[in-house]
């Protein structure tokens, strides 16, 4: 747990519990305290604690979980691109990283899914190898949400190419490394119909060609 937005030593009282239960799935972390606190008002977020089944490792590089409130699957993938097309309402839409994934073709996203890159000492990365341009592709059915999750084109081409579909990028999520040689932005390119949310994050760190951007930058 972690206490944000005190000045210098001051300390705050609360508690943390979890919910019981050690079989394989998602468990409810809860922090509760006092709203009022010296010259603090308190608020506290929840969080999740996950029990992962043993063979989880070797060559998986995601997994989703699809919980009943009882009991809980979670299902490996060797692949990003399975996982994402294993998304769906029973998993909560909801592709979880567990390790940094290169890529060397283009990712294409068709249906809806969020892509989670929390892991114990930070967040994943996709990143882009041997000119995956763009690194990410958006279809028209496409519905994307990216969270704390670093998606690094490598200046191999754009990082992400959206064609008339969604993308939301939240806390966490972070876009760079994209670049282009035309007058095209390098980091995220929006088409046709396209609906671009951002709710936190940030687009950073990507290039247009000398010609068209002053400083180089976008």
């Amino acid at each position: 747990s972690s206490v944000i937005g005190t000045f210098g030593s001051d300390g705050l009282t609360y508690n943390v519990t979890r919910d019981g239960g050690e079989e394989v799935g998602s468990y409810i972390i809860t922090a509760s305290g006092d709203a009022e606190q010296g010259n603090y008002t308190v608020s506290y977020e929840n969080g999740t604690f996950t029990v992962l089944p043993a063979d989880l490792s070797g060559d998986a590089v995601a997994y989703t979980i699809t919980a009943d409130g009882v009991s809980a699957s979670i299902i490996p993938y060797n692949t990003l691109a399975d996982a994402i097309a294993g998304a769906s309402e029973a998993n909560g839409y909801t592709v979880h990283l567990l390790k940094d994934i290169e890529l060397s073709s283009p990712l294409t996203v068709d249906n809806k899914v969020i892509i989670d890159g929390t892991k114990n000492d930070g967040t994943c990365t996709i990143r882009s190898t041997n000119g995956a341009n763009p690194l990410i592709q958006v279809s028209s059915t496409g519905d994307l949400t990216l969270g704390d999750v670093t998606v690094n084109a490598n200046a191999q081409g754009r990082a992400i190419r959206v064609n008339s579909g969604k993308l939301t990028l939240n806390d966490g999520a972070k876009v760079t490394g994209g670049t282009t040689a035309s007058s095209y932005i390098g980091g995220v390119y929006m088409t046709g119909t396209s609906v671009f949310s951002m709710n936190g994050g940030e687009i950073t760190g990507n290039s247009v060609s000398s010609s068209y951007a002053k400083d180089n930058t976008t």
